[in-house]
């Protein structure tokens, strides 16, 4: 009801101003590889048969466009054309497109179909995929959520709704690397989960991402320190002109957001402070279990200092609550009770600066930080389960330098470090372990203190008209092990005709074992460190202009990666997953192995003629090796996925998109119901290690997006429905303490989510 009376103050108070809603679109057209100003390039608006050219600063103004839904195309002589649809223009606004061109180096007899829908990903041969904006802020079944929006892909397990942790290509959420602005973040998630980029909600505001980039596997040398994926994520600048308000109500929580100048022309801002609800959301669905409460603040201050410096500063802070009271917890019964108090902050800065026309550099030097503050005790008993009053703290130098030899020669090189200090303080409580072993109570309280440098170098080869090699390597040395590890990577692209492309990509992946299980035992620091291969093959082809498909085959082998032999039928690195945390080990070998590898199938469509669509299926297979050499399936191994994704806008007020996910049915490990009853413990039937499955995972997420264009304000009202038939899909069984048996744990159920976009 109080949203509702919301929306009726909305319109009484903006439909005074209805009066012919325009606004328009500028932006800046550099080199690709440069980073400099292109003067004189074609923009034009394809659906008003309006253009202009860049000027010498490579700028662009279209002004006095109507309201509505665009395709922007770009071209200039000897770059290759680019098309930009979905571009969006809203009332008293200006739109910000700016757009990075690549020399055009393939010119072929006969033309069949141009890939200019598609250009932000060629210098990434294998397993990327890019999203604009728009396409991340309407996805269906996500409500701003970044992991959620990327469920849809082939390379991402369908493994819980209630967690934000991305599985990639077998590998766990320790495995996931993200780069905002030059800058790594640690985490993206509220409630992050220790040693891991796993957490519950997504903390980065949507409305600031101009684009985001995912690369699933065979990544170039530039990312390192982990063995699955890289996302990247580039900010937008705020407007340098005009101050802008905008409130949003959403899943997300209700929040307040501004961008404009601070010096005309030359400094700008945005800013973000959020605040959850979604305890009352949660209550109202029935969805019992920890409820969270969290806020955040976020914002980008950039500085144009002049034509080859560019200063840009970013912070995100979170804070996020669980309070879990016995009282409550028995009612539900849930096995434990406690609290949750978690702070984080990251905080960098970025220097961009032009060498000329020779290439340019990104310096960046940040500080993070998390908070842990966690106390739960078992609720049958009242004992200890555990404590964790832990502070990680790192302070990093990224350094990446870009420079072109020619047309056909170019080198990547950089420098990294990091400065970890760190205040652990774990508390474990006696408990028995689902192997039915009695762990004792253990207390770990030591500060850590170390250092991570890394180099590496790429270069990028084009060996004729077709081929493009980009060989790499790169070296990381971590002091605490005092390991240095050096891996080699590779990857070609070969343009076997205008529409089609085959790509391959191989390489030596390594990460450092997280820093809260070093810790525990200082014989640890002996460990190997864990690594990865990488192979990859596949072909791109155009089918029309909007239209893409890839194909790809994958294969990881891991090596190296510790085993607790008081659990040797458990794979460590999953522990995170399944338990929300990392246990005590008193004992390491680093002996373990793994495989992944599979095949996908994605065929992306963007927006034209109101139509945008994703279809993506796999097959893969991942399994570990436990201490007794026998192989098991991993906790996330889905064998068979399926995603449709699309949407449809007959008109620049409505929209109506849609998402349906397939996933087949993870392994689990039954309990030895004997056993278990007998010790009120869920102890595992060591004989079926995840032998057994899950029904298969399967949901459908509707929206519909509304548009008021007012004469100075823009309103945005949408519908998102999660689970829409009401598929009763399962997360998993654990032994419930309370009633002394086995308990199913359900996954959401129909979750309708209203959101509004307010900008004024």
């Amino acid at each position: 009801m109080k949203k509702i009376i919301l929306l009726i103050i909305f319109f009484t108070t903006v439909f005074a101003g209805i009066n012919e809603p325009g606004g328009e679109i500028s932006g800046k057209v550099v080199d690709k590889n440069t980073k400099l100003p292109l003067i004189g390039v074609n923009v034009y608006v394809n659906n008003k048969n309006v253009g202009t050219t860049t000027d010498v600063d490579g700028k662009y103004n279209i002004k006095n466009l109507p309201v509505g839904d665009y395709e922007i195309i770009i071209s200039y002589l000897g770059y290759k054309k680019q098309i930009k649809s979905n571009v969006i223009v809203r009332s008293g606004r200006v739109t910000y497109l700016n757009v990075e061109m690549a020399e055009e180096s393939i010119k072929m007899d006969q033309v069949v179909v141009s890939a200019g829908y598609f250009t932000e990903l060629e210098e990434k041969p294998v397993s990327a995929i890019n999203f604009s904006n728009e396409e991340i802020r309407r996805a269906p079944g996500a409500a701003g959520d970044i992991s959620r929006i990327l469920t849809s892909l082939p390379s991402l397990a369908k493994v819980n709704d209630q967690k934000n942790s991305m599985v990639v290509r077998g590998g766990s959420p320790v495995e996931n690397t993200f780069i905002l602005d030059n800058i790594e973040i640690p985490n993206i998630n509220h409630f992050p989960v220790q040693g891991s980029s796993g957490g519950g909600l997504a903390l980065i505001n949507v409305d600031f991402i101009e684009e985001l980039t995912f690369n699933a596997g065979g990544f170039g040398a530039a990312y390192g320190d982990k063995l699955s994926s890289v996302m990247e994520l580039k900010f937008r600048e705020g407007d340098k002109n005009k101050f802008y308000p905008q409130f949003n109500f959403s899943m997300m929580g209700f929040g307040f957001s501004a961008e404009g100048p601070i010096v005309k022309d030359k400094v700008s801002f945005l800013a973000a402070v959020n605040k959850s609800y979604t305890d009352l959301i949660l209550s109202s669905v029935n969805a019992g279990g920890a409820v969270p409460n969290y806020s955040d603040f976020q914002g980008k201050l950039t500085w144009d200092i002049n034509k080859r410096h560019k200063i840009s500063l970013i912070d995100i802070f979170a804070n996020d609550k669980i309070d879990l009271e016995r009282k409550k917890v028995l009612k539900e019964e849930e096995n434990t009770y406690g609290k949750t108090n978690s702070i984080t902050n990251v905080a960098g800065i970025n220097w961009r600066f032009l060498w000329g026309k020779k290439g340019y550099s990104n310096t960046s030097v940040a500080h993070n930080f998390i908070e842990y503050d966690w106390d739960y005790n078992f609720t049958q008993d009242d004992n200890l389960f555990l404590k964790n009053k832990t502070r990680e703290e790192t302070i990093s130098f990224r350094n990446v330098n870009y420079f072109n030899f020619s047309k056909k020669f170019q080198m990547e090189f950089g420098l990294e470090a990091k400065y970890l200090s760190n205040k652990f303080d774990f508390h474990y409580g006696a408990t028995v372990n689902e192997f039915g072993n009695l762990i004792p109570e253990t207390k770990i309280k030591d500060n850590l203190e170390a250092v991570k440098a890394a180099s590496f170098l790429n270069f990028t080869l084009k060996a004729g008209k077709y081929l493009t090699i980009k060989p790499g390597v790169r070296a990381d040395y971590f002091d605490y092990t005092d390991e240095l590890v050096v891996d080699p990577r590779i990857g070609l692209a070969l343009q076997v005709s205008e529409t089609v492309k085959i790509n391959m990509a191989a390489g030596v992946y390594h990460q450092n074992i997280p820093m809260n299980i070093l810790v525990q035992n200082e014989a640890f620091k002996d460990l190997k460190t864990p690594v990865a291969f990488h192979f990859v093959a596949g072909f791109t082809k155009m089918l029309s202009p909007q239209t893409k498909l890839t194909v790809e085959v994958y294969e990881k082998k891991y090596q190296d990666f510790p085993v607790d032999p008081t659990q040797p039928k458990s794979f460590l690195f999953d522990e995170t997953t399944s338990n929300t945390f990392s246990r005590a080990h008193n004992e390491l070998k680093d002996n373990g192995e793994a495989y992944a590898r599979g095949v996908e199938m994605t065929i992306q469509k963007k927006m034209a003629s109101g139509f945008y669509g994703l279809i993506s299926a796999s097959y893969s297979k991942t399994r570990y090796k436990d201490v007794n050499g026998d192989w098991h399936d991993r906790i996330y191994d889905n064998e068979l996925m399926f995603a449709l994704e699309g949407g449809y806008k007959p008109n620049n007020s409505w929209e109506f998109s849609a998402k349906w996910l397939y996933g087949g049915g993870i392994p689990y490990t039954p309990f030895d119901l004997v056993q278990s009853a007998k010790l009120r413990k869920g102890i595992y039937d060591t004989n079926k290690i995840n032998s057994e499955r899950l029904p298969a995972y399967h949901s459908l997420n509707l929206r519909v997006d509304k548009r008021f264009n007012f004469a100075n304000s823009n309103l945005v009202v949408y519908l998102d429905v999660w689970n829409v038939y009401g598929r009763e899909n399962i997360a998993g069984y654990v032994w419930n303490e309370i009633s002394n048996e086995v308990k199913k744990v359900k996954q959401w159920s129909t979750m309708p989510i209203l959101g509004v976009e307010w900008e004024l």
